[in-house]
């Protein structure tokens, strides 16, 4: 009994440790990542070394860490094409979005071209 106890406080543990993750690609921090992953990596072979847990255990494991994984790409794709758009001559600035997934148009600053 104390066994499962255990296991289940792992169990919830590695759940903790995947939303602080999803909290983290969400708010675009992350720089914080990298500690919460290598955490949860550890906790995860500790529970598959012990082998008692069940086939719930992992879809439940498996669901967070897909959407994780989905918001980690969006993250990525969205530094690639920031990447990208700074690159091209375009002189029009980028539009950003709040945390809400609000668009925000960019103010244009005046101009300092002048053709002589």
């Amino acid at each position: 009994m104390i066994e499962r106890f255990m296991e289940n406080r792992k169990l919830r543990k590695i759940h903790r440790l995947m939303e602080k993750e999803r909290q983290h690609l969400l708010d675009g921090s992350l720089t914080g990542l990298l500690p919460l992953v290598e955490e949860r990596e550890k906790l995860i072979a500790q529970l598959a070394a012990d082998r008692r847990f069940t086939i719930d255990d992992i879809k439940g494991i498996q669901g967070l860490a897909q959407v994780n994984q989905r918001l980690f790409k969006a993250s990525l794709d969205g530094i690639a094409a920031a990447m990208k758009g700074s690159r091209s001559a375009s002189p029009t600035p980028a539009a950003t979005y709040t945390k809400a997934g609000m668009r925000i148009e960019p103010e244009r600053a005046p101009s300092s071209d002048r053709k002589v």
